[in-house]
């Protein structure tokens, strides 16, 4: 699945626990997309939560970045230049809710 298909948008750190879309991942601090479990289960994006992931090097402060299960913020690294080609490492898992585990590597999106 394409990460467009899951409505992917990236996002920039806009202050005080707010983000504003960015066109390109080199003015973007974070990337959006809805679950792709969630997506596939519900038919659709109807009832689907979405996914933030904050990258590496980037604007998003800690206080507002996404945590782990010891509460630690954590980042990605990211390459490309949209979310037509965007790649994310390591693997992203969810550790509540339906506990997603995939990867996202040129704009697709794949179970781990």
């Amino acid at each position: 699945m394409r990460l467009t298909d899951l409505e992917g948008q990236l996002y920039r750190y806009a202050g005080k626990q707010t983000f504003a879309p960015a066109k390109t991942i080199a003015k973007a601090d974070s990337v959006m997309f809805l679950c792709p479990a969630c997506f596939v289960a519900n038919g659709g994006p109807h009832g689907t939560h979405s996914i933030r992931v904050d990258f590496a090097g980037k604007g998003v402060p800690d206080d507002a970045c996404i945590r782990n299960d010891k509460g630690k913020p954590v980042r990605w690294k990211v390459t490309g230049s949209n979310v037509r080609d965007i790649t994310l490492s390591p693997s992203i898992l969810l550790l509540s809710g339906c506990a997603w585990h995939g990867f996202v590597r040129n704009g697709e999106v794949t179970d781990a």
